[in-house]
């Protein structure tokens, strides 16, 4: 497998039939931590890409030759799933693939690894919908994210804040320069976060976390809706990917608007 790090418009067409190109996207335009590996410079036909922020390998592409596809996940089991990686991440990671080629290739090659199958699911918001109505919540004030926020000492949880720009960003300064997001407070105290994250010239994907305690009360509905007004005034259509079995991530990304696309199997695998 060859590490690309420029000339990225040669390769776009072999994934360019991914659903989840966008994040690909993202990644090349720099928003994103992530790499890219092909099979081939010349001729490439597979391809891995590894979204560091949410910590998922994509693999695709198809070849008629049985060991390319054999090569390239051994060469993740060899090279990216490393004790590093995971002293610096997680010991799973989530990879999402495009055939049964590929999930029966993984399967045999990590036979001595804890593997589960998984769905999710992925939904996309129509700029053109005029037919929304953008809720409000009335329980808690809703800020925009900003420096001045972020700098703001007096304000609980924002650590939470911090840590999930830096893991989809890798800087809190490449967020502010290109990312958007709304957080939601009872108080002084940080009660959810609603960013922008795998941000590109024309889509962007979002990340929500809502403290426990603070569930189920419509705060999250209220973020989502207000990022989404956002994306709809940047032109940027928005993506909302959630696990299937998460009925409360489900819940607000239909209440809001989005409309499903495709629900897809992952591997997690344990490394």
């Amino acid at each position: 497998m060859y590490k690309v790090d420029s000339n990225f418009e040669k390769f776009k067409k072999v994934f360019s039939s991914n659903i989840n190109k966008f994040v690909f996207e993202s990644i090349i335009e720099g928003n994103t931590p992530g790499e890219i590996y092909l099979n081939n410079l010349e001729n490439p036909e597979l391809y891995v890409i590894f979204d560091k922020g949410n910590f998922v390998l994509y693999v695709g592409g198809e070849t008629a030759t049985h060991k390319e596809y054999d090569k390239c996940i051994n060469y993740i089991k060899e090279n990216i799933l490393t004790e590093s990686l995971k002293k610096d991440f997680y010991n799973y990671v989530k990879i999402s693939y495009t055939s049964d080629i590929w999930k029966n290739v993984m399967l045999d090659i990590f036979n001595n690894l804890t593997v589960h199958q998984r769905k999710r699911v992925l939904y996309k918001y129509n700029l053109h919908n005029n037919d929304n109505k953008f809720l409000e919540n009335h329980s808690s004030e809703i800020k925009p994210i900003n420096q001045e926020l972020l700098n703001d000492s007096n304000l609980e949880n924002l650590k939470i804040l911090k840590e999930e720009i830096k893991g989809m960003w890798g800087t809190v300064d490449g967020f502010i320069k290109n990312g958007f997001g709304y957080c939601a407070f009872n108080g002084k105290r940080l009660i959810s976060c609603c960013t922008a994250e795998l941000v590109s010239k024309n889509h962007c994907g979002i990340g929500i976390e809502t403290i426990e305690d603070d569930q189920k009360k419509g705060v999250g509905t209220a973020l989502a809706a207000n990022i989404v007004k956002d994306c709809a005034q940047r032109n940027l259509i928005p993506h909302w990917d959630s696990w299937i079995d998460n009925l409360a991530s489900v819940k607000i990304a239909e209440k809001v608007g989005f409309n499903k696309i495709e629900e897809y199997e992952v591997l997690v695998v344990e490394f």
